[in-house]
């Protein structure tokens, strides 16, 4: 299969377009106006299944993205005595891609590992970043209980998102499943810095959901 796609609107992630800062003797409170940056996107993709190698299938998708320039407008009052337009980004384009395989060596195992150039709110030909996602899917009591482990890894900093989950099926219309998302940001020697260490990543969490058709 191959598929071909434009698009012309806005990016999905907002962007600080203007920051305000009023700072009195040793407390500064800040107001940031978000906007979503104009964008045109043109999109490959394509999927194909290997019969000769037991079904493996393969993936790719690729976005080449045109922007305009982008400014920010920094102020910060007299007390600090700034108020400038900051080029935030050129004039220009970037391409985010993705390329994958799965495949299923036994009725009861699933895996999937992909590459990622550029996570979902990376923007920018310097802010992309690449990422390794891999997983399987163990299916045990004949699909009533499913095992689930995926990782994102970022190849660039070795920050890391580990997502275990246990679903359990009791019945065809329902489902029951508990799991967790654990960032690296949770580990000894984090460092902020890093993408997934980041507070702006979000902390691990544990939870629990129940789904009921009727």
């Amino acid at each position: 299969d191959l598929g071909f796609s434009y698009f012309n609107r806005f990016d999905d992630f907002p962007r600080r377009e203007k920051v305000e800062s009023t700072v009195t003797g040793t407390h500064a409170d800040s107001a940031l106006s978000l906007t979503y940056p104009r964008v045109q996107v043109a999109g490959f993709d394509m999927a194909t299944s290997l019969d000769w190698l037991g079904g493996l299938g393969l993936w790719a998708e690729v976005g080449w993205t045109f922007h305009d320039d982008l400014y920010r407008i920094v102020y910060t009052g007299p007390a600090i005595g700034i108020n400038e337009v900051e080029k935030e980004h050129e004039k220009g384009s970037f391409v985010k891609a993705t390329v994958g395989m799965d495949y299923s060596p036994a009725s009861w195992l699933y895996i999937n590992v992909q590459y990622l150039r550029g996570f979902l709110d990376e923007f920018g030909s310097d802010n992309l970043q690449n990422y390794l996602v891999a997983g399987m899917d163990i299916k045990l009591a004949r699909d009533v209980v499913l095992i689930r482990m995926f990782n994102i890894f970022n190849l660039d900093d070795q920050s890391f998102v580990l997502f275990p989950a246990l679903i359990l099926k009791p019945w065809d219309s329902g489902e029951i499943s508990m799991g967790s998302f654990l960032y690296s940001s949770s580990f000894p020697d984090s460092d902020p810095s890093r993408k997934f260490d980041s507070p702006a990543a979000g902390a691990s969490n544990i939870f629990l959901k129940a789904r009921a058709s009727f």
